[in-house]
């Protein structure tokens, strides 16, 4: 594969609006403080305005390698990002892929959770990739990996689609239940996840069969403990995407369309790759975009629940590994499918349930010196 010489990144230039004004919060707080708790899960109707839930606060924590860790040999080598600073320039326009519609490469993109950093490293990943020419025919994905497949299969651009998120602030996201830290007890979640629906059904398409690309979302089943795509759950895509990204505790299950409850796909399928060789050898490439780094090990003042929470960062991040060489092995009873791994290795030191759009860059330039030194080799 030629690989186009990248332009180093350049942000767009984007002034927040701040929709999540400090009127709209004392509303939202006095709202939240007079609502009685429910213990019944949201089930929400395609054409209501309420929304349902958002991302997995429990994602393992994006955390770098540590030179005193050696890199685990299932993943893409450390890049030196700093071989690709340089002046900035505008980016030039994606390169075709130079390939009929009869003919074309049939490309499988499936994107792992994260929380809402996920979803600025997924669109630094995105960039990329299409700024090498390399477009997804089909969509996969579980939490913030499954909103930015939505958007992808949408028919979106990726530099669209960086331009909602830089015009994001926590504030627009996180709209939380007043003074929940001291109703802890008699909570059900801390989160309303109002805000995600209205973002998500404002920029997707309201049905599976407007989208330019086939899209599967993966939530997990409550009564089995198993994720499943959520086309035949939801007839509103939105509301999959938000069943996808929906963690209990922070947010409410969200109820199908089929009756069953459902929420983060991340317990079950933090990566959904296929893993069956009649599926994973229907494509000539999968790209499997990994948004969530290794959590930190444990350290001599973490107590108990730090401990349960790390141990199921652990967990899924080992999942992920699980399910690259799971899709792997399945790819080669043919050998012509190639599964490529695009997994930077970048840092969220503000955690899984804040922005950081800095990473935006660090992923498109970690994810271009990486097809660089694939093509070169």
């Amino acid at each position: 594969m030629s690989i186009p010489a990248f332009a180093p990144y350049v942000p767009m230039d984007v002034t927040p609006s701040r929709k999540g004004s400090t009127l709209l919060r004392g509303i939202r707080a006095i709202r939240g403080f007079f609502a009685p708790s429910s213990s019944q899960p949201i089930s929400l109707q395609p054409d209501s305005p309420q929304p349902n839930s958002l991302l997995n606060a429990y994602a393992p924590e994006f955390a770098p390698i540590s030179p005193e860790r050696p890199q685990d040999t299932r993943l893409p080598p450390i890049v030196d990002l700093q071989s690709v600073s340089g002046e900035l320039q505008d980016h030039p326009a994606p390169a075709p892929m130079g390939e009929g519609p009869e003919n074309r490469t049939r490309r499988l993109f499936v994107r792992s959770g994260g929380g809402m950093p996920g979803l600025d490293i997924h669109a630094g990943i995105w960039l990329a990739l299409e700024r090498a020419g390399i477009v997804a025919t089909d969509c996969w994905g579980t939490s913030a990996g499954a909103a930015v497949s939505a958007f992808d299969a949408s028919g979106l651009a990726a530099g669209t689609v960086e331009e909602i998120l830089r015009d994001l602030d926590d504030i627009d996201i996180r709209d939380e239940r007043f003074a929940w830290k001291l109703r802890i007890p008699w909570l059900d979640y801390y989160l309303r996840p109002g805000p995600i629906l209205d973002l998500l059904q404002w920029h997707l398409p309201g049905h599976w069969d407007f989208y330019a690309k086939p899209l599967h979302v993966y939530a997990t089943n409550a009564a089995t403990g198993y994720a499943t795509t959520m086309r035949d759950a939801f007839s509103d895509p939105a509301r999959a995407v938000l069943a996808s990204m929906s963690i209990c505790g922070a947010f409410p299950p969200v109820k199908g369309d089929d009756g069953f409850l459902y929420f983060d796909g991340g317990v079950d399928a933090n990566l959904p790759a296929p893993a069956v060789p009649e599926i994973a050898t229907g494509y000539d490439e999968i790209w499997l975009l990994v948004a969530s780094g290794a959590p930190r090990g444990y350290t001599r003042n973490d107590r108990m629940l730090t401990r349960l929470i790390q141990s199921a960062r652990w967990m899924m991040h080992n999942q992920i590994l699980d399910s690259i060489a799971d899709c792997r092995r399945a790819a080669e009873i043919t050998g012509k499918t190639k599964v490529r791994v695009i997994w930077p290795a970048l840092a969220a030191p503000r955690g899984v349930l804040h922005f950081d759009h800095d990473l935006i860059a660090q992923a498109y330039e970690w994810t271009a010196k990486q097809l660089q030194q694939e093509a070169e080799a």
